[in-house]
């Protein structure tokens, strides 16, 4: 499954945070990837998957939530969780499985990030960031069954994804490095 993700700033100090996002994540529960978007940044519209961990699983109690978690650690250290009933369902289909699974179509909750950047001094002379957002999360059907096509692994909904950034004009923050081009003997 595909959710989009947008982020509303409620408070934050000296950061950009990413504008939004998209989560993959198995439709039975399991470990989502997390690709995050950013349209102002110097290098143009860029996108780049988060690093780290997080998990995608539906509570139990008096009503069934599913909920979404994430944890990053890199410059800094975010913390993302969402959550919404369980009152839908979806049909996911590929060459191996056509499947209706009951889902929560929208999530809500919310992302915290900070960090101190090691008392580095940006440009401006100000060091450390701490952002609060809201987040909202909604089952994007078509990029869903697009990457169920391809064979429902979540690796698929990722190449999905960067696909259809690329275009849109994104391009990968961190582009992986092409090794330099060999020419023939005697060229």
């Amino acid at each position: 499954m595909i959710y989009r993700i947008t982020f509303s700033d409620l408070q934050s100090y000296n950061v950009d945070f990413f504008d939004g996002g998209y989560l993959v994540a198995p439709a039975l529960g399991g470990a989502p990837a997390l690709i995050m978007v950013n349209r102002a940044s110097d290098t143009g519209a860029t996108y780049t998957t988060a690093v780290s961990g997080g998990d995608f699983f539906i509570g139990l109690g008096a009503d069934k939530r599913l909920m979404a978690t994430y944890s990053c650690r890199g410059v800094g250290a975010s913390a993302l969780c969402a959550f919404g009933p369980v009152e839908n369902s979806i049909r996911l289909k590929s060459r191996s499985f056509d499947i209706q699974v009951r889902v929560a179509r929208v999530l809500s909750g919310g992302v915290v990030a900070a960090s101190s950047e090691d008392g580095r001094a940006g440009a401006d002379g100000s060091s450390g960031f701490a952002q609060h957002s809201q987040v909202l999360m909604e089952v994007d059907d078509v990029l869903t069954a697009e990457a169920n096509t391809l064979g429902g692994e979540s690796g698929d909904g990722v190449s999905v994804i960067n696909a259809y950034l690329e275009s849109h004009g994104f391009q990968p923050e961190d582009p992986v490095p092409q090794p330099p081009m060999q020419l023939p003997p005697g060229t």
